[in-house]
């Protein structure tokens, strides 16, 4: 059997036994039944070998194609010059005009960018989602860099209308918590950090968006927060109605003898002002709260940074923690950990986790109208993550 001639022809392939010690060599592309009939006569033989030999004509060595290859050399900024027409595809001019905007914007010419991307949106095709998308997002940077809020609200509350799947919320609620901060609408904006938190619940830099926004709102500085935001919030945002901080294991100091604390006491107002103190009390402590989680999620992560977010991680845990010790003094802090700790083991196992390898495949199976957004209401948010100090 060694020593047959062709067992099988057709008009492209030969499959020809010979011995196993004569020089054999097997082409790419062998079809199943080579591979099929090389196991059947391998049980009958260990000396012999099948080879598939291709009749059609040769393939070109692979040292004629690399010579006839001839890269195309680019300059710097070549997309810049691109005329309409001169490409071959219009695929290929819109990601030329892409590349030109993402050029202008990061060289800080804003106007120049917003221009450019309102350009490409205007002449691409629906079907480009993700294309549209982007240039969406990076519109709505574009006017919060101008300091025309008002705009962007507009193209981000656009990108959001389009989210469908669970990646695309992220990217838009991410874009609106921006969008709603530089516009003032600190209400808005809680929203969209607490649907981000949900989501992502192990991820420092949400809460520690999230813990800002309730400042913003509950009148709590967080001047390290502040400085670690500056860059997504105009300055009159950042300023704008905040008030000093106030230990959660003190009181705000009352002067007895001044008129007002006396007029209070005669109308009932010191009740009032208990209420006032335990409001303010409960305000700073979820503030608290939310960089307590900011920064153990941090700790947590700590010993996988590398090079350049080795020293910035160590900043982000010296500038929480500054900001968690002018918010609660040592005996506060101690408590609100021990709180927070209980709360989470509970919480964090009824919440999808961004590391979890079963939130991926759920999301596979949903179809498109369970994959549609699910908002959660401040309500039911607080009660699930600030329920002992409430």
């Amino acid at each position: 059997m060694g020593h047959r001639d062709a067992v099988f022809t057709d008009e492209q392939w030969g499959f020809i036994i010979k011995p196993t010690s004569q020089e054999v060599y097997i082409l790419r592309g062998i079809p199943e039944e080579a591979v099929l009939l090389k196991g059947a006569y391998h049980a009958l033989s260990t000396e012999t070998c099948i080879v598939a030999v291709r009749w059609s004509q040769e393939k070109p060595a692979r040292c004629n194609v690399a010579e006839d290859y001839q890269a195309r050399m680019c300059e710097a900024g070549w997309f810049m010059r691109v005329k309409p027409g001169q490409l071959v595809s219009q695929e290929d001019e819109f990601g030329a005009q892409k590349f030109a905007a993402d050029y202008l914007f990061l060289s800080k010419s804003y106007d120049a960018a917003a221009a450019k991307y309102e350009d490409i949106l205007s002449s691409l095709p629906e079907s480009n989602t993700t294309s549209k998308r982007e240039c969406q997002e990076n519109l709505v940077r574009c006017h919060i860099k101008l300091g025309i809020p008002d705009k962007a609200v507009v193209h981000a509350e656009k990108l959001h209308s389009s989210s469908r799947t669970f990646d695309q919320f992220t990217v838009s609620y991410s874009v609106l918590l921006d969008v709603y901060l530089a516009a003032g609408r600190h209400n808005d904006a809680l929203t969209a950090a607490q649907n981000l938190v949900s989501r992502h619940p192990d991820n420092n830099h949400l809460w520690m968006k999230l813990a800002y926004v309730y400042a913003l709102l509950r009148k709590v500085t967080l001047p390290n927060v502040r400085e670690l935001i500056h860059a997504h919030c105009p300055a009159s945002v950042i300023t704008a109605g905040c008030i000093n901080p106030v230990s959660a294991s003190e009181a705000p100091q009352l002067q007895k003898n001044s008129p007002d604390y006396l007029h209070n006491i005669h109308e009932g107002g010191l009740r009032q002002c208990h209420e006032e103190v335990k409001n303010t009390k409960r305000d700073v402590l979820i503030v608290a709260a939310c960089l307590q989680r900011a920064y153990y999620n941090l700790v947590k992560t700590e010993g996988t940074a590398v090079g350049f977010a080795v020293p910035h991680t160590r900043t982000l845990k010296e500038k929480l923690l500054g900001d968690l010790k002018l918010l609660l003094d040592e005996c506060s802090l101690k408590e609100l950990r021990k709180n927070v700790h209980h709360n989470d083991k509970v919480e964090m196992t009824s919440c999808p986790s961004e590391s979890d390898p079963n939130r991926e495949e759920s999301m596979k199976g949903r179809t498109k109208d369970e994959n549609r957004e699910v908002c959660v209401s401040k309500e039911n948010f607080e009660e699930m993550w600030f329920k002992w100090i409430l």
